[in-house]
């Protein structure tokens, strides 16, 4: 893209080609430069080049382009938000207050600011944000769905934090049904069958005999919201391991394997792949890893829902440690009913849609367990609650790791954390988390009628 072209477009055109893949991040920033001439357009384009770099995981950068942004344009409520959301990833949560703060008070109707301040930190009813919420919430009828949703979920978690679980959960709820999306359960059902059907013991003894993968990179897997972000925590203090996030690659991967066998669909193609093709995938990953954790010995990757590739993890690296994180099922599926997730997630809008993916996904684990000829590190988050060191140490065991008492203290790590756990692994191990659907036993009738709990 010329200078001259990305000037015609506007900035949120060549945001939306960089995410549609038509252009590359340094595309996208070239383009972004093009502006920085232009006194009307230097604090935007800065902004935006802020985002691409928060994007990239490159938090320093961004903070910087974001301030700079802000010294031309300090009443941009925009601009203190994306701020304040790249320090809330970097555990600055006074900086991030500040900020939130004040993109609200340039814009009090700023639906988005208040999901996301909501999240930082627990809410008492005279703090200003909750009555500036309320104030929204009294026109909420008139607000587009997708405000509707930000302002619901914000709602619902400021009076779970009130311990008014009754209108805690009918904001949740609201916000849900705001999103209007819907999960495609046959869909998901074919999956998962295809999944049993292919990857079976005669798949790994013939594919594995190949195999000369000797690198050992750790999957930590399971459903959202079961503790994946925690051990991902206590792993990553260790000195020998870095995180590289919930990376996409795997469900890439997947995606791009037909190419190679006429265009066989996934699974299926995993019984005729090559080895060639496969060891050249695994170093495609690899490199990504040690791009994004340059100094580790060991990475971990711990997207959950690479619970449903890992007959393709097995085969891409034989050596690899897989972790599985489990929680009570309705604290588990609780806790991703009322998350709003930044992903497509469609299976966590409704309470049905929950339990129908729960016993999949308990399905499918059930079925790795029985075939896999990789061990999995089954971790249950109540135990590692309950037993931290003792619960810390077999995991570091499986891993293969020396013991490292550092791997107690995750919570004054000041690495960045861009999940949806962020916020609440910045704190000391704590138990109030268990049992947490107790709060909701009667809201969640149908979720536990179709998980028999």
């Amino acid at each position: 893209m010329t200078s001259n072209s990305a000037q015609q477009c506007s900035f949120n055109e060549i945001y939306a080609a960089y995410h549609a893949g038509k252009l590359t991040v340094e595309q996208a920033q070239v383009a972004y430069e093009s502006f920085l001439t232009i006194d009307f357009y230097r604090p935007h384009a800065l902004n935006m080049m802020g985002v691409l770099a928060m994007e990239q995981s490159d938090f320093a950068g961004a903070v910087g382009l974001m301030s700079q942004a802000i010294a031309y344009a300090p009443r941009q409520p925009r601009f203190h938000h994306n701020l304040a959301a790249v320090f809330g990833i970097l555990g600055n949560s006074e900086e991030a207050e500040h900020h939130y703060s004040r993109a609200l008070k340039l814009r009090p109707d700023y639906a988005e600011a208040y999901f996301n301040f909501a999240d930082i930190r627990r809410f008492q009813a005279e703090d200003d944000m909750v009555k500036m919420l309320q104030e929204q919430l009294k026109n909420i009828d008139q607000k587009s769905d997708k405000d509707r949703c930000f302002l619901h979920f914000a709602a619902g978690k400021v009076y779970q934090d009130f311990k008014d679980y009754s209108f805690a959960f009918y904001h949740f709820q609201q916000g849900n049904r705001a999103r209007k999306a819907v999960f495609n359960r046959a869909k998901h059902d074919t999956l998962i069958q295809h999944l049993i059907e292919v990857c079976n013991h005669g798949l790994f003894e013939t594919q594995l005999k190949q195999s000369e993968s000797q690198a050992s990179p750790i999957f930590v897997v399971g459903m959202p919201r079961s503790g994946t972000t925690l051990v991902e925590s206590i792993l990553t203090q260790h000195p020998l391991v870095q995180g590289v996030g919930e990376l996409p690659d795997i469900h890439a991967i997947a995606g791009r394997l037909p190419s190679y066998v006429q265009k066989i669909p996934y699974p299926n193609c995993l019984q005729e792949v090559s080895q060639k093709a496969m060891s050249g995938l695994a170093q495609s990953y690899l490199k990504r890893a040690a791009q994004l954790a340059p100094k580790a010995q060991r990475t971990v990757d711990k997207l959950p829902a690479n619970f449903l590739h890992l007959g393709l993890i097995t085969l891409l690296f034989p050596n690899a440690k897989v972790i599985h994180c489990q929680r009570h099922p309705l604290d588990t599926c609780l806790s991703c009913y009322c998350k709003k997730f930044r992903g497509a997630q469609a299976f966590s809008f409704d309470l049905e849609d929950l339990g129908y993916y729960y016993l999949a996904y308990e399905r499918l684990m059930r079925h790795w367990e029985a075939v896999l000829p990789i061990p999995v590190f089954a971790l249950q988050y109540e135990k590692l609650i309950q037993s931290q060191a003792k619960v810390s140490r077999e995991l570091l065991a499986f891993c293969d790791l020396p013991w490292d008492e550092a791997c107690l203290e995750f919570d004054k790590s000041d690495r960045p954390v861009d999940t949806a756990s962020n916020w609440q692994v910045r704190q000391p191990l704590y138990a109030s988390s268990i049992g947490r659907w107790k709060h909701y036993e009667a809201e969640l009738a149908p979720l536990r009628a179709i998980l028999n709990v």
